[in-house]
């Protein structure tokens, strides 16, 4: 597997979306969705052609390429609180002896379905932590797979809303944790005895993300933002979203840096909050500006943003990667790239994978392509729809390695420099979470519930 310049294809149809997103919708949306197919409509036989045309071609930059990922040295990490590590999402280059191999197996006590996307674990001190839909939080020796502790954080509901089991987050001895629903809790690392617990008015959807040592930030199903006390619960301050009729499923928590906090939200939006009062700073959109497919309708980001070195990148799945000065908001660049995973910093260069089935790794400074590789399932150029679209979680950078995993299971890992690679060792199945790096080790849930730890 080989990478190339490639012709970035943004069409899709509301169901191959759904697909993508490892979910399905009621039917009543998907009529809602549909209504203005006619019954009537004649279909005639033989091939589709696109009418069109793909609007740019996104192809590798010699010079680009011929720089080199310009990657760190691969560096321990410890403890993984966040997504992306930190709680800025900053990703980096890990340290880990490859290739990885099984160490445990293990039951997190709960498993996603259609409508329930797993939460991604949280490594610190010694132990691996996950929240399952049905509020049972998990403490596991990061060595063994063995339960230290396991408590419930919220009833169990036969609610599918909002779609997602929840969010972790760990800053030193306390574990800060949602299950989807109307409770958010901080519990002992240690045992899982409640320090404090609160319920809210509406199902929380992204975070939490601790904002330095006093609060934590979370957003709900309407897209409102909330700051709480991270010693007793407090509302600290909150700040209304926009409404909108129809939101995806999955949840981008903030990101937090330099005393601000980097929020995407629905129908595109990628805000930046003073994180001590909540007053937006300045706000920009990710949505196309005349969309041209559900998708692009739909507009949401998905993807956690990220906030490193006085940049906020953040990609949306109507079709735009962007990287925005975290002083004045101003765009630094831009590519008319997509995708629903959060992208992977390290050093000169960014990673993403899209929706279409490639891996990206770009210039950090300016979005150059360094270059493309097709990923198993790729749609090909000039596709319109299709009812196989690829779906993978990644990327993460190991030890210098690019890696993704499909939700069958795979795992591949590309060369930084060059993005030749390809398929390396199955680590599991319906695999639609991102997987976690600490202590030199990779962690792995499946849609059944089974955490997988690989050394």
């Amino acid at each position: 597997m080989t990478a190339r310049g490639i012709l970035m294809n943004d069409r899709f149809l509301l169901l191959p979306l759904l697909s993508v997103l490892g979910k399905s919708l009621s039917a009543g949306f998907v009529m809602l969705a549909l209504s203005a197919c006619s019954e009537s409509e004649l279909i005639l036989d033989g091939d589709r052609i696109a009418i069109i045309e793909a609007s740019n071609m996104i192809a590798a930059d010699p010079a680009a390429f011929a720089e080199g990922a310009g990657l760190p040295d691969a560096i321990d990490i410890l403890n993984a609180g966040h997504p992306g590590l930190s709680a800025g999402h900053t990703g980096g280059n890990v340290k880990a002896a490859l290739p990885f191999k099984r160490a445990w197996r293990a039951s997190i006590g709960g498993f996603g379905d259609s409508l329930t996307e797993l939460a991604q674990p949280m490594v610190a001190g010694e132990q691996v932590f996950t929240v399952a839909p049905n509020g049972t939080v998990t403490a596991f020796d990061i060595k063994t797979g063995k339960t230290n502790w396991q408590v419930s954080v919220e009833e169990f509901t036969d609610d599918p809303l909002p779609g997602i089991a929840g969010g972790l987050a760990v800053r030193g001895e306390t574990l800060f944790v949602h299950a989807g629903g109307r409770s958010l809790a901080a519990l002992s690392v240690q045992d899982g005895s409640t320090i404090w617990s609160i319920s809210v008015r509406l199902p929380v959807r992204g975070g939490p993300t601790v904002i330095g040592q006093e609060a934590i930030a979370v957003t709900d199903l309407d897209g409102n933002i909330f700051a709480y006390s991270a010693n007793d619960g407090s509302l600290f301050w909150e700040r209304t979203g926009l409404p909108v009729n129809t939101v995806v499923y999955g949840a981008p928590s903030p990101a937090f840096a330099n005393g601000q906090l980097a929020v995407a939200g629905y129908g595109g939006d990628i805000s930046l909050l003073d994180a001590n009062s909540g007053q937006i700073i300045w706000s920009d959109s990710l949505a196309a500006f005349s969309p041209r497919t559900p998708l692009q309708r739909l507009g949401d980001i998905r993807a956690h943003p990220v906030f490193d070195g006085g940049l906020v990148f953040a990609v949306s799945q109507a079709g735009q990667i962007a990287a925005f000065n975290a002083r004045s908001g101003l765009s630094i660049w831009d590519q008319p790239i997509g995708g629903i995973e959060m992208p992977w910093v390290a050093g000169k260069s960014l990673f993403l994978q899209t929706i279409d089935g490639r891996l990206y790794a770009l210039r950090r400074s300016d979005g150059a392509v360094r270059w493309v590789a097709d990923l198993p399932g790729a749609l090909p150029k000039g596709v319109v729809a299709s009812k196989d679209i690829p779906r993978y979680v990644g990327p993460i950078v190991v030890d210098g390695k690019i890696m993704v995993i499909s939700k069958s299971g795979s795992l591949f890992a590309f060369d930084a420099d060059t993005g030749d690679g390809g398929k390396t060792i199955d680590v599991g199945s319906d695999v639609v979470t991102a997987p976690q790096l600490a202590s030199g080790m990779m962690f792995v849930l499946s849609g059944n519930g089974t955490l997988t730890a690989f050394e």
